[in-house]
């Protein structure tokens, strides 16, 4: 049985952003928990334990907005 991690970023802002903006910030998180934060959380195999990663090539990244 294949386990998942679901990771959630939450951004707050003072305005809704625009999609060029949106998307800057996609690109911003994914190189977060790609090589930043993610690099002191994954771990390793260990006796074949468990493998956990923030990032993955085929991961799916879904963008919200809402109005507080």
């Amino acid at each position: 049985m294949a386990c998942q991690l679901y990771a959630v970023t939450e951004y707050d802002a003072s305005r809704l952003l625009s999609d060029t903006e949106l998307e800057a910030l996609q690109e911003y998180t994914q190189g977060q928990w790609s090589d930043g934060i993610g690099e002191g959380f994954e771990q390793s195999p260990q006796r074949g334990d468990f493998y956990i990663s923030a990032w993955h090539g085929k991961q799916v990244i879904t963008v919200r907005q809402s109005v507080a």
